[in-house]
């Protein structure tokens, strides 16, 4: 999937795409990925949605609300590391619960992500990730513990 990645004026970008089902908060997020240097490709408004469109474009980040219609974030997020077990996935919730950020950094994804933080966490959350990708590193939450872990 790194290879997908353009180049403009000699700084290498970023595409995602947002899928969650409040227009609000894809407008929100849309707006906050402009800001921290992420080019939106597209959104959907559902897990089902949100599969295809990944299938489609092959984005370098995706933007996955948990709580959604049809097929859930935890659902899609399944079928998306099924599709490309290194696809880069960041969770997105307005609930902070044990059980759905543990299944989330559990099924393979890179960070969970509260609709609650401030807006320039969540910027400086995005930058981050954006580095990480661009280095190429596509570890998960998981594989950034156990190896933290390791090192104690």
């Amino acid at each position: 999937m790194n290879e997908q990645k353009q180049e403009t004026n000699d700084i290498e970008s970023v595409n995602a795409i947002i899928v969650d089902d409040h227009e609000v908060s894809r407008k929100f997020f849309g707006h906050v990925m402009a800001l921290a240097d992420i080019a939106v490709a597209g959104t959907a408004t559902d897990g089902e949605e949100g599969l295809a469109l990944f299938k489609e474009l092959q984005p370098d980040i995706v933007l996955l609300d948990v709580r959604m219609p049809n097929m859930d974030g935890h659902e899609a997020l399944a079928a998306i590391k099924k599709e490309n077990r290194d696809a880069y996935v960041l969770m997105l919730s307005g609930n902070k619960d044990f059980h759905s950020i543990s299944e989330s950094m559990y099924a393979g994804a890179q960070d969970f992500i509260s609709k609650d933080q401030h807006m320039d966490d969540i910027i400086n959350r995005l930058k981050k990730h954006t580095s990480r990708y661009l280095s190429g590193e596509i570890a998960t939450f998981s594989d950034r513990v156990t190896g933290h872990i390791r090192d104690v």
